[in-house]
Formats: structure tokens, sequence, C-alpha cells
């Protein structure tokens, strides 16, 4: 790949090419910060339940993201089932065509 691309790839996942956050991936950082601890309407005046309110709340986006990952795992292995299924079908019905077609 091209440096440019290399460049582009780094940028996007928050470094800069010669080392060190980059201050827009810090700053957004921060905002989704501060609007989790919005969304959770708990003061920033007691550190501790604060800490414990977002710790509650990560652990929740941590479980449901991967209940989200295995119910797509899942489909995803039934499809998978369902097409080794049909071509063996189709596999055996197309040679005892083949067969029978020989025999009438």
């Amino acid at each position: 790949m091209s440096n440019q691309c290399w460049d582009n790839i780094i940028y996007w996942i928050g470094r800069r090419p010669r080392g060190g956050l980059d201050r827009g991936f810090v700053e957004n950082s921060k905002v989704t910060f501060q609007n989790r601890v919005d969304a959770i309407g708990e003061s920033a005046s007691d550190p501790y339940k604060l800490a414990t309110k977002l710790q509650k709340d990560i652990d929740e986006q941590i479980r449901w993201m991967y209940e989200y990952k295995m119910y797509h795992r899942k489909r995803y292995l039934l499809y998978q089932h369902a097409k080794i299924w049909l071509s063996c079908f189709a596999t055996i019905s197309i040679a005892l065509a083949a067969f029978l077609q020989d025999f009438l």
C-alpha cells in the first residue's frame, strides 16, 4: 500500500504517523465520555458513584455487544450449514438423475 493509504489508516485509528495520539481522537473521546456521563444522569460531584455507574454501563454495553455478536455468528453458521446441505442434495440429485436416466 502507498504511504498515503497507511497515513489515512493510522489517522482513523487515532495515531499520528510519527507517534502520539491525534488531538482529534482525544477530543472525540472526551466528548463521548461526557455524553455517557450526561446519559447516565449522575452528577460529577461524587466521582465514586459516577465511576461505578460508568463501569456498570460499560459492562452492560460489552454484554450487549457479545450477545449481538453471538446472534449473528449463529445466523452465519446456520446459513453455512444450509448451503452445505443444499449443495449435497443438489449433487446427489444430479447423480441420481444421471443414474436413473441410464436405466430408463
